[in-house]
């Protein structure tokens, strides 16, 4: 059973969800969503993240970001990916003090802009036990036409984005998701902060390697070969793996035939196992 979370900090509070797991041996997964939706992203009925984890022993917390769910937004105009992962990396900090001697330590979990906030939180100096990542849905390299759409963009304030645009961007081919997890994962649908969109699109290509070479942890990363907003091709994930220096360990592989929410095809059940098998391999 889905249960709410709540960390009150200096800015408001960071709100989330959790499933506990039965194994204290095991890592706790915290999972950060991207732009455009909240942490019911990661419990879709049928795709759910948070269920698979559980059910695997793993206790798990999906976090709203700032201005997302409940979570306290983070002052307009501020909304940048490293504003994002200090408030997050405050949240995960509580999260291992209350947990740590019920779990093996914290395995950070990213999605789209959750994958690169959740980079840039493992390559922060930090007081609590990271032993992993996974992330999905980012690379370094922008789509052209993804690129041109946000340029036309603001880069204060909150945009809605109509779900059915949205579910253009999400998904790949026609048989490779179910649409009527399509249609549930329209629940977890949420505002996006324009200026993190302009930092993801514009910023995060100028500067990822400053992040991904202080990355120490071994690192899981899966990218859909359909995904809208990113060039997806395997020299292009050649590279953003290269650039993870310090990784002991990288496992990258591209998806066939899904689009950028690759949790919500078919094919993310084997992402989920995949990624919490990689957990576990961390404290084996």
């Amino acid at each position: 059973m889905t249960a709410t979370i709540l960390f009150e900090d200096a800015e408001g509070v960071i709100t989330g969800l959790e499933r506990h797991g039965d194994r204290t041996d095991l890592p706790l997964i915290v999972a950060i969503h991207g732009g455009g939706c909240h942490a019911g992203y990661f419990d879709v009925p049928g795709q759910s993240l948070l269920a698979r984890a559980q059910a695997q022993g793993h206790s798990i917390v999906a976090l709203n970001r700032p201005g997302y769910g409940a979570s306290t937004p983070l002052t307009e105009g501020s909304e940048t990916l490293s504003a994002n992962a200090a408030r997050l990396d405050q949240a995960v900090a509580a999260i291992w003090g209350a947990r740590k001697d019920k779990t093996a330590g914290i395995f950070l979990v990213g999605h789209s802009i959750g994958g690169a906030i959740t980079t840039i939180i493992a390559a922060r100096p930090r007081n609590w036990s990271l032993v992993g990542i996974a992330i999905s849905g980012v690379l370094a390299k922008l789509s052209p036409g993804a690129a041109a759409a946000w340029s036309s963009l603001p880069r204060i304030g909150w945009m809605d984005v109509h779900a059915e645009s949205r579910d253009m961007l999400a998904y790949g081919s026609a048989g490779s998701f179910s649409p009527d997890v399509a249609l549930l994962a329209q629940e977890a649908n949420a505002r996006s902060a324009f200026g993190e969109g302009y930092d993801i699109a514009f910023e995060w290509p100028r500067e990822f390697s400053r992040f991904t070479a202080q990355v120490d942890v071994p690192v899981h990363m899966r990218q859909a070969a359909r995904d809208a907003l990113w060039v997806v091709d395997d020299a292009e994930l050649d590279r953003f793996k290269r650039s993870f220096t310090q990784s002991p360990l990288i496992d990258a592989a591209i998806i066939p035939e899904v689009g950028h929410c690759i949790d919500h095809h078919y094919a993310g059940l084997d992402l989920h196992n995949q990624q919490l098998a990689f957990a576990r391999r961390t404290v084996a």
